[in-house]
């Protein structure tokens, strides 16, 4: 696979470079998320929207992972950040828009994110270090805080 150079962050344009940055993703490289960014954003809907029939449908049990739940109050504890993160999911949009028009987008908040993200770590594969097809970096995450920076990160 022919790899790109890599930009500084601060040239970055969200929309400009998405499809660069999106081919070299680790997910697209791995398999598990559609090779075309014209088709991530009917992928993230269509996740999206089962996440949230599935909340509805749970009602009252629903549960969200540890995980989320420390990502939440981190994000509770530190405005700057909560405000970042609202801003990646806005980007997200404005990259939706430009690559796929005609697709609903239905992530538009920090809870619609946080349902989504719940839903793929339930039905993500159990991490198991020894067999390829495992290797899902949403198998069992754990959220670490660095300065400005959320990491979620496998174990």
């Amino acid at each position: 696979m022919k790899m790109t150079e890599s930009k500084p962050i601060e040239t970055l344009n969200p929309v400009k470079d998405a499809k660069i940055q999106y081919k070299q993703r680790f997910g697209v490289i791995a398999g598990y998320l559609p090779k075309d960014i014209q088709h991530i954003g009917k992928w993230l809907s269509t996740t999206a929207e089962a996440a949230q029939k599935e909340k509805k449908k749970q009602g009252a049990e629903y549960t969200m992972a540890y995980s989320i739940l420390q990502m939440k109050a981190m994000l509770i504890k530190n405005r700057s950040l909560e405000i970042q993160v609202a801003a990646m999911i806005h980007e997200a949009l404005a990259i939706h828009k430009a690559y796929e028009p005609h697709v609903q987008y239905t992530i538009a908040s920090l809870d619609d994110l946080f349902v989504a993200m719940n839903y793929i770590i339930q039905r993500a594969p159990e991490f198991e270090p020894k067999v390829s097809h495992t290797a899902f970096p949403m198998s069992r995450p754990v959220c670490l805080y660095d300065g400005d920076i959320i990491r979620l990160v496998s174990i």
